[in-house]
């Protein structure tokens, strides 16, 4: 299913909407991912409950990437992001969401896919797209059936951290722990986000190019239950 939405602001209120119908589902786990454009969808799930508070005691949520080394409690951890934008706002308890960065050492990808299968699996995944058309910390040339895995991360992931937060270079984190496409595909619905005209041309690649690991996001071709949600710009090219 391909929507497509005028604005930015109306494609964060639907996917939020569909967040919230999911995540008060039984059994299994709510995916998230923290980006440019899923953080404002976490922001209006947090602005909706606090307007109109449901109960979200069945709530089980996981992160599908994290860096690895950043100590607990920096923003720049996508655990800590998730704590921040969901966590905290939506009065969860630490057991209700599982978070990549309660695991260590070279293990912790076994240990986190087996953590998420022994909580049901991922009953929705929510997901962004980076320019190069990575999902998760999936980038350019990662097989696709690669499951949860340590990956050494690019220069421009560093580059970001740098920009966005500061993050000093000398203590950059070398490495992410990532739910990997084989992983993601195994989730029983999957919703991809995206805003933005400069996402157009990956898009299109995602969705109408063959199914390549040079895009990995075009793997979701392989799955029976992907939504895109997209403004008009990000669907420009379709």
């Amino acid at each position: 299913m391909i929507q497509v939405y005028d604005t930015a602001q109306e494609l964060y209120n639907a996917a939020a909407w569909l967040w919230i119908r999911a995540a008060l589902e039984q059994g299994g786990l709510v995916g998230v991912a923290t980006g440019t454009t899923t953080t404002p969808i976490h922001e209006t799930v947090a602005r909706l409950h606090a307007v109109a508070p449901f109960d979200t005691r069945s709530i089980a949520i996981c992160a599908v990437d994290d860096y690895v080394g950043i100590e607990r409690g920096h923003i720049a951890s996508c655990s800590e992001r998730v704590r921040h934008q969901l966590v905290a706002p939506l009065g969860l308890a630490e057991k209700q969401a599982l978070l990549p960065d309660r695991f260590n050492g070279e293990d912790a990808p076994r240990q986190y896919e087996e953590a998420i299968a022994g909580r049901g699996g991922v009953r929705m995944q929510m997901l962004g797209l980076g320019e190069d058309g990575h999902i998760g910390f999936n980038y350019p040339g990662t097989p696709i059936g690669e499951k949860a895995h340590l990956i050494r991360l690019p220069q421009s992931t560093k580059d970001t951290l740098h920009r966005l937060y500061a993050f000093p270079m000398d203590k950059m984190p070398t490495f992410g722990l990532t739910l990997g496409i084989r992983n993601i595909l195994m989730s029983h619905s999957i919703v991809v986000a995206v805003s933005g005209a400069k996402k157009a041309v990956i898009v299109r690649e995602a969705i109408l190019g063959p199914v390549c690991e040079r895009v990995p996001a075009s793997a979701l071709q392989l799955h029976r239950n992907v939504a895109w949600l997209l403004d008009k710009e990000s669907a420009s090219l379709l």
